[in-house]
């Protein structure tokens, strides 16, 4: 199950609210720092910049559009960012006009995509919502604790009946009524009250019935499904490729090969064969293959494997490349924009499809960070080195030096850092987008 969680906050609501709108007509009376006129505002990147303790948003060569007027500001998500004003926290659009019907005691980005806002401060009950790029609610602002995984909102906590809600929605609108699910290539794989599993869109629009005893994650378009005492491998479409002669206990199939290749390990003769798309049959019993560890590297025909002596890739052919003796290998993920994360004696690499090490091993990672993320994504890969912080290119140069205490992506090449304890801003290029001289 892979899940990335992106914020989980548990919270109480207050009764107080400042008006915005006031606030802001106070804070005209602050000092403008040389504020840019812009003819075509909408067509530019802007970036919160921070001079001291006051925020305002620059053009990338640092140039201030927007005048530093404000306690705290976020990036843009879409037309609008977050911004701090006073005790309050409101939004604003390109422009700097705020959005007064919105007032919050906090205003968070999830994923680069959403807003997660907070009524309420730690002296009262505290209560989340959701809000989309646009402002429209995905999630009321009634829970106590909101958690995100693709392309789900978790939302749960009491009423003020004392009644627990515990409620899914999912990020395009509207209830999700099956509950739990684990997002796989565009499905929502489900068990259903009747312990069934099948797989649904994100309208709820079931693809795959609930008639399965067991459905695995896809891997490029296959999944292994279970039906009563037969393994089976089954497409998208809820097609089926491949189905056992033997019972549950005998087989144990494996799609770590993607698409219509499929790997089976026979329980009771110890043997391991493949059966790839050209319609070979290979017999790996030789390789002596750890079956538990067959594993998806995100590329088709290409798959982690290890055995007694050796870590390294089994491809479609049956040939097996070794990386690393098996106890040097200390953590391998599937594959994200083209490029695969291994970590061997505690330095983190990439392999690329054809499984060249492309991104030696170098940078100490601390392992105890369990939630941050190293996949590429719009081709960097944050990173974490000697317990300090940057962002690398898909050449494994830091286009971020790695000398920051925090790093989270923003978006539009944009990245949020702490540095001497201070929050601000990074671009790829290193840029940084505070002065606090």
């Amino acid at each position: 199950m892979k899940t990335t969680l992106t914020a989980v906050v548990t919270v109480f609501m207050s009764l107080l609210f400042l008006s915005a709108k006031q606030y802001y007509d106070n804070e005209s009376s602050k000092e403008s720092f040389g504020v840019v006129e812009i003819a075509d505002v909408e067509k530019k990147i802007l970036i919160p910049y921070r001079k001291g303790n006051l925020w305002g948003y620059s053009d990338s060569g640092k140039n201030l559009v927007l005048p530093l007027k404000y306690d705290s500001a976020r990036h843009f998500v879409g037309k609008y960012a977050p911004v701090k004003m006073g005790e309050k926290w409101t939004f604003i659009d390109s422009a700097g006009n705020p959005q007064a019907a919105h007032q919050y005691d906090d205003i968070s980005i999830l994923n680069n995509e959403f807003f997660l806002v907070r009524i309420g401060t730690k002296k009262g009950k505290m209560v989340h919502g959701v809000l989309s790029s646009v402002l429209t609610s995905l999630v009321p602002v009634k829970y106590e604790t909101v958690a995100y995984s693709e392309p789900l909102f978790h939302a749960y906590g009491y009423d003020k009946y004392h009644q627990y809600m515990n409620h899914y929605f999912t990020k395009f609108g509207g209830r999700f009524e099956h509950g739990f699910a684990t997002y796989s290539e565009g499905l929502l794989i489900v068990q259903n009250a009747a312990y069934k599993y099948g797989a649904v869109e994100t309208s709820g629009y079931v693809k795959i019935p609930f008639s399965y005893s067991y459905l695995s994650t896809f891997n490029l378009g296959t999944a292994v499904a279970r039906n009563g005492e037969q393994s089976m491998l089954i497409t998208k479409t809820n097609d089926l490729i491949w189905i056992s002669k033997l019972g549950v206990d005998d087989i144990t199939p494996s799609n770590a090969l993607g698409g219509k290749n499929i790997l089976l390990y026979d329980n009771k003769a110890k043997t391991l064969v493949l059966e790839n798309e050209s319609g070979q049959r290979i017999d790996l019993t030789k390789e002596k293959f750890d079956p538990i560890f067959l594993s998806g590297t995100g590329f088709k025909g290409l798959a982690y494997a290890r055995n007694k002596k050796d870590f390294g890739l089994l491809n479609a052919e049956g040939k097996f490349t070794p990386i690393c003796k098996v106890g040097d290998v200390t953590g391998y993920k599937a594959a994200q924009d083209g490029l695969a994360c291994v970590s061997i004696k505690g330095l983190i690499g990439y392999i690329d499809s054809t499984g060249t090490m492309v991104i030696q091993p170098q940078f100490k990672y601390n392992p105890k960070l369990y939630n941050f993320n190293t996949d590429f994504k719009d081709g960097f890969a944050l990173m974490n080195h000697n317990g300090k912080f940057g962002a690398i290119d898909t050449k494994g140069n830091a286009v971020v030096p790695l000398k920051y205490e925090s790093i989270e992506r923003a978006g539009n090449g944009l990245f949020v850092v702490k540095y001497k304890k201070k929050t601000g801003y990074v671009n790829a290029a290193g840029t940084e987008f505070w002065d606090d001289k």
